[in-house]
């Protein structure tokens, strides 16, 4: 069994993780407007020319079966790993940078995993 699904929903490409049971849809940051009651990861597409060059940038917004935003509760590292997927299989590139926007409800989660005091 694959433990990733690829589809498209109302024009817009949806990545599931049947394993881990959930799924994000992918949209160009330029499009969203992040309201902060969604977990929601960023990622931006580079080339390499005579450096990197940024290209694109993606939000990675949770959606729940009916394919509406979402804060469900998400393992960070599961949902960053799926992310990894669609830049690697479905883009077919390595050159991206995630982070989770301080809008989104992962953020305090990650937070949490870093700090040190």
């Amino acid at each position: 069994m694959d433990k990733f699904k690829v589809y498209t929903k109302s024009g817009v490409p949806v990545v599931e993780d049947v394993v881990n049971n959930f799924r994000f849809r992918v949209v160009d940051s330029k499009t969203v407007k992040l309201t902060g009651e969604t977990a929601v990861l960023e990622a931006t597409l580079y080339a390499e020319q005579g450096g990197f060059v940024p290209v694109q940038s993606y939000l990675f917004e949770l959606v729940n079966s009916a394919g509406e935003g979402t804060d469900m509760e998400v393992n960070i590292d599961d949902f960053k790993t799926a992310v990894d997927f669609f830049f690697n299989s479905v883009l077919g590139t390595d050159l991206f940078v995630k982070s989770i926007p301080k809008a989104s409800t992962l953020c305090p989660d990650e937070v949490k995993q870093y700090q040190v005091w």
